[in-house]
């Protein structure tokens, strides 16, 4: 989601931010000029992100009107070969749109990352790196992934389109309208989640930005991971902000060890840390760390602190199911489960004896 989705940020900037970019893919699907000064102008806080937008839809409006326009695809032409329909995700590094992809007549979601500068071009080719490797994963809880390529000014990738929510928006719908959800279900999706990161750990590769957005529950109740722009192999550093010690990925889902710039010793367990703070929000509608303002103040509590058990937060969640949170979440690395399968058996365990359909 877009950078600006954190705490901290007013409202009213996010819901204004969208109207632009909806205003504006919507105006280029319909062939009409945009006033980016104008834009660029009033929205300055925007600017960068907007800049970076803009280019993203010259070319590919272009592309597609080329396209449209001739009687048979012609890969000179449009050498992407999609047509955009709607932005539907932003990201650190890139856009996500809907699309069709015009050889075959059928709707993708196509992640698009500008070329603006060496180190969004490294970012990118990283992703794609791994998103080459993620393509030969056999796993029903993974978004099925298509193509991945570059050209002269974007890298992207496609992969299927989903339709459904996300378990953050699950989640706030939940707050929202009071709903009595079951921490059952939480605990159900949580096991998909795990099946997902289970196969990616099998194939050496850490998420390393686990998180309700990137939970994505399908109008028929498939649970698929989504978004591996973070993800790295085992062992393996890639240069997200490393080398400047800053922190790359959402504090509130963070494991100890990457939110304190531990880089070079992440294992599986990290990702195990972020399963449980996802659990420990589903069941509780509550992050683990809900004071957290920034990241000194996330690096204090992680160094000080334990979140108080779910149990406790929310009464109504069994104990069994809370001391499986907390030794997901222990801060000693080597307290906490040691592969997903450990923490995907337990919730088997947990599932029966208090799951009665």
């Amino acid at each position: 989601m877009f950078l600006l989705k954190r705490r901290g940020v007013n409202n009213h900037f996010l819901e204004e931010f969208y109207q632009i970019i909806h205003y504006t893919v919507d105006e280029a699907i319909r062939g009409n000029t945009i006033d980016e000064e104008y834009f660029l102008s009033r929205y300055s806080r925007y600017k960068t992100t907007l800049e970076n937008h803009f280019k993203v839809l010259k070319y590919f409006s272009l592309a597609s009107r080329v396209a449209c326009n001739a009687r048979s695809f012609n890969p000179l032409q449009n050498p992407l070969g999609y047509r955009l329909i709607r932005i539907i995700g932003y990201g650190g590094m890139g856009v996500v749109y809907e699309a069709e992809r015009i050889r075959f007549g059928t709707k993708v979601a196509i992640k698009i990352i500008p070329k603006k500068d060496p180190k969004r071009i490294r970012y990118g080719v990283q992703e794609l790196d791994i998103i080459e490797r993620i393509m030969s994963i056999d796993c029903s809880n993974i978004v099925k992934l298509y193509e991945g390529g570059a050209d002269r000014d974007f890298l992207y990738y496609s992969m299927e389109l989903l339709k459904g929510k996300t378990l953050e928006e699950m989640i706030l719908s939940w707050k929202q309208q009071g709903y009595r959800y079951s921490y059952c279900q939480a605990a159900q999706i949580i096991s998909a989640l795990c099946t997902a990161v289970a196969a990616l750990h099998g194939h050496g590769i850490l998420h390393r930005d686990l998180k309700p957005s990137n939970v994505f529950i399908s109008e028929n109740g498939a649970v698929k991971l989504i978004d591996f722009g973070l993800a790295c192999l085992k062992n393996q550093v890639y240069e997200w902000g490393e080398k400047d010690n800053s922190i790359i990925g959402t504090i509130d889902y963070m494991s100890p060890e990457q939110i304190l710039g531990d880089h070079e010793t992440l294992a599986p367990c990290s990702d195990i840390y972020s399963i449980g703070a996802i659990l420990y929000e589903a069941v509780t509608l509550n992050q683990p760390f809900m004071d957290l303002i920034d990241n000194a103040c996330a690096m204090d509590k992680y160094q000080c602190y334990e979140p108080k058990p779910a149990h406790i937060k929310n009464p109504q969640v069994p104990v069994g199911l809370s001391r499986i949170i907390q030794k997901a979440m222990e801060f000693e690395k080597t307290m906490r489960y040691q592969s997903v399968s450990e923490l995907s058996n337990d919730l088997g365990v947990f599932a029966p004896r208090f799951c009665r359909t």
